[in-house]
This record gives C-alpha cells, sequence and structure tokens, in this order.
C-alpha cells in the first residue's frame, strides 16, 4: 500500500509520515529529500537557480518514476495542486489531507529552523506570511480535499495514528 501524505508546507507530513509508516511498518519517504538527491542540490538551491516551474517539473518526475509498492510518503505541499500530479498521485496510492488552521501553519512556518523557498519574503513579517497562507490555502484547497482521508496535523496521537491505519485498511478493502 502507498499512501501518500498532502497538505500545507509547516502542517506536519513528515512528521506523521515517519510515525504512520513506523506503525504500518513500511518504508517512509518524503519526496523534497528525494528530489535534492536526484539533483544534487537543495530545494533552496532549485528555487534559485532553476525557479519553481523546474522544481514542479522534478515533482512530477519523482511522481511518474515513483516505483515503491510499500511506503508513506510526504509529498511537498504544492505537489498535489496540478491535475496531472494529482492524477498520478491518485492512481498510485490513498491520499491523506493533513489540514490546519492558517494560524497554526504561520506560526509553525515562522518558528522553523529551515526558511522555507516560497514563504521567505515574509519571514520577517507574520501578517504577510498568514495573507500569503490564506490566498494559498484557498488556491490549494479543491485538490487537498481530493484526498480520501483529512486529519488535523495538530496533536496526532497513537490512537489518532491507530484509527488512520484502520481508515486505510478499509479503504484498501473497498477498492
Amino acid at each position: 500500500m502507498i499512501v501518500f501524505l498532502v497538505g500545507f508546507m509547516g502542517c506536519g507530513k513528515s512528521t506523521i509520515g515517519k510515525k504512520l509508516a513506523k506503525k504500518l511498518e513500511v518504508k517512509f519517504i518524503d519526496s523534497d529529500n528525494a528530489i535534492e538527491k536526484a539533483a544534487g542540490k537543495s530545494i533552496q538551491e532549485i528555487f534559485d537557480q532553476e525557479g519553481e516551474n523546474e522544481f514542479r517539473r522534478m515533482e512530477l518526475d519523482f511522481l511518474k518514476t515513483f516505483k515503491e509498492e510499500n511506503a508513506v510518503v510526504a509529498l511537498g505541499g504544492g505537489t498535489p495542486c496540478d491535475e496531472e500530479r494529482l492524477k498520478i498521485i491518485q492512481e498510485k496510492g490513498e491520499i491523506i489531507y493533513v489540514q490546519m488552521p492558517p494560524e497554526a501553519l504561520c506560526k509553525r512556518l515562522l518558528e522553523a529552523k529551515k526558511v522555507r523557498p516560497l514563504v521567505q519574503e515574509y519571514k520577517d513579517n507574520p501578517k504577510e506570511l498568514l495573507s500569503y497562507i490564506e490566498n494559498k490555502l484557498k488556491e490549494r484547497s479543491p485538490f487537498y480535499k481530493q484526498a480520501n482521508i483529512t486529519i488535523s496535523g495538530l496533536n496526532i496521537s497513537s490512537e489518532r495514528l491507530e484509527l488512520i491505519s484502520k481508515l486505510l485498511s478499509s479503504n484498501q478493502e473497498n477498492r
């Protein structure tokens, strides 16, 4: 079973993904890390040197060439926000949307050790960052909401992970 985690940057896809992969006893893959490894440079360097469009092309390549049979995959926030990429994700696995309110996302992104390329210009302006997040969420929500399961990115407990793994099993049986 392949499980793709989607949601806005900072919502906890990697943290939840690692825990869920352990619970399901499968490999955890962070698509950004895989893209960095393939490109031989950081996401920041890709954005700086080649731009967002090239990064999105790399995301598409990652999805097209993805061959794992059992894994939990944390995708970049914008990865599913394109019809072609979303279709590939839907065909290859189950999708979990890790949802969080804009205010919580803003707080996490402001406190993050590493500044993300798309929010770099807002790192010193919480009000503008919140506005950016709200606008991006409106734009991306129609894609995120096509997930099989939606969960909150706040306070993921072992009980909630157990429930998620049961939902995934149920979805697999109903396919």
